[in-house]
């Protein structure tokens, strides 16, 4: 399993002014993730992460995009309004809108934190399925604000604030997760734990296979149930660790230091 990095996931549009959306949030993200560095929150050092920024090539986009999210640890969507239809209804931009649809299945709501510059139109036009689930962090930023910094300083403050409490979220999860493991799924969990590909057990074709296996097959079906690991089909079918289970080893080796290496070396 490759090391864990904290990656906050920017979903950006350029539709409204880049200097009052993009780039603002762009940068204030940026600042936050140098606050929570700081902070003494446990474990939570996070660096933003936009696009395919750092891929080499020509990668396919939209499945560099999706790759990212799945990996992410945190999602940030700007959700500001772009238009509006003939009949007045707001129009967030198509990709932000597609990227989140896929961030809420990847990683959901609750590490998923929305911002809006309401000098476009405020929250309460948002689809009524986005705001019964998270509300957007406000700001108000046009071609006439006087206040730039302050305003900066505020959003940087307010997306600090909201990192935390997802980084809070997923501890709490990690730690509901690994008390739910049994002895033998921290012996699955030890044979696997520096791997990304989990093979699929194939089927028992003996009786000591049998025996030797039913027990690792409920393992298995533990971390599913768990949501620690997700089947991958590419480039062959088997397990890989998502993020949560990543989160989850990490509490195993806080909770119990040298436990998987004991287990790994039996």
């Amino acid at each position: 399993m490759q090391k864990l990095s904290k990656t906050v996931f920017f979903a950006w549009q350029l539709d409204t002014n880049p200097d009052g959306n993009k780039n603002f949030i762009w940068n204030s993200l940026n600042e936050s993730c140098k606050n929570l560095q700081e902070s003494s929150v446990p474990e939570l050092s996070p660096r933003p992460e936009r696009d395919t920024l750092g891929i080499s090539g020509t990668p396919n986009i939209v499945q560099t995009i999706f790759k990212k999210i799945d990996s992410c640890s945190f999602f940030i969507a700007d959700v500001t309004f772009i238009s509006k239809t003939q009949n007045e209804k707001y129009i967030v931009n198509p990709n932000v809108m597609l990227e989140l649809g896929y961030a809420i299945k990847t990683i959901g709501w609750e590490r998923t934190i929305l911002v809006l510059n309401n000098a476009y139109g405020t929250a309460e036009n948002l689809p009524f399925d986005i705001i019964q689930h998270r509300w957007p962090i406000e700001y108000r930023i046009t071609s006439e604000t006087k206040v730039h910094e302050k305003r900066f300083r505020d959003l940087t403050e307010t997306l600090t604030e909201a990192l935390i409490d997802c980084e809070q979220y997923t501890l709490a999860r990690a730690s509901q997760m690994t008390s739910k493991l049994d002895t033998d799924t921290f012996k699955l969990i030890s044979e696997f734990e520096f791997k990304n590909d989990i093979g699929i057990p194939l089927p028992a074709r003996t009786m000591g296979e049998v025996l030797t296996s039913t027990s690792k097959i409920s393992s298995y079906r533990r971390l599913l149930d768990l949501g620690a690991i997700s089947v991958n089909f590419k480039p062959q079918v088997c397990y890989n660790w998502t993020n949560d289970g990543k989160n989850m080893i990490r509490e195993i080796n806080r909770q119990f230091p040298g436990l998987l290496e004991i287990l790994r070396n039996k």
